[in-house]
């Protein structure tokens, strides 16, 4: 068993982007400010930030961009949970999962707040949904709207179609088996920084086809 100690309120908060010098983009931090407005009026929630998006060796991580912003908004950070290597949605979903959920003590209830942009909630909550039990309530927790969010949301019925033909099969709560499609169809994912993930892979009873896998990689959509 994990002693993570989270309780009954969670919020994920999902990275979107951070710029080469280690300046968040604009959509974390909106998404980030409303992760702080949430902690504030839910004094018990734990966060776990989710995201990696370095495209380069020697800056910050999405993860601990926000956490140094909701440190500076008053957050204790003993409420603060990282999750730093997800680079797409479906990765901050099977990750977070992977660390924080599996091998913990059952849990009877939990709110689970998935904090993002208004355009990108319904692909999260699918998303969420999917890697925990049907009994948590797992709820969206918009942002502000940033000035790409128009153009951005333009691609998002592509995407929700991606989400759920990825868990086509996997039933709700089965991380073993979401970590095993992820790994199946997220190249990037295989690497050695990863390697954490294989034994809880190799729990899993999945049996996505080969062929199916590549078609799902080769329609893969962040």
């Amino acid at each position: 068993m994990n002693n993570y100690n989270l309780g009954s309120e969670v919020a994920v908060v999902l990275g979107s982007g951070i710029a080469s010098d280690g300046t968040p983009a604009r959509t974390t931090v909106l998404r980030v400010r409303a992760a702080a407005r949430l902690a504030k009026a839910h004094p018990n929630v734990k966060l776990i930030l989710s995201g990696d998006g370095r495209k380069q060796v020697g800056i910050t991580s999405e993860a601990e961009a926000m956490r140094t912003i909701l440190l500076a908004e008053g957050i204790s950070a003993d409420r603060i949970f990282l999750e730093d290597q997800s680079q797409d949605t479906i990765g901050n979903a099977v990750l977070v999962a992977a660390r924080y959920f599996a091998n913990e003590a059952p849990v009877a209830a939990r709110k689970l707040y998935v904090v993002t942009s208004p355009f990108h909630i319904k692909r999260a909550l699918i998303a969420f949904r999917a890697v925990v039990p049907t009994h948590w309530n797992v709820v969206s927790y918009g942002s502000r709207i940033a000035a790409t969010d128009a153009e951005r949301g333009r691609n998002e019925r592509g995407g929700v179609q991606w989400m759920k033909d990825f868990f086509s099969g996997i039933q709700p709560g089965d991380i073993a088996a979401a970590v095993e499609r992820l790994l199946d169809c997220r190249p990037h994912y295989r690497s050695a920084a990863f390697a954490w993930l294989r034994p809880l892979a190799e729990q899993s009873n999945s049996n996505m086809s080969a062929e199916s896998a590549k078609e799902l990689a080769l329609r893969s959509k962040q």
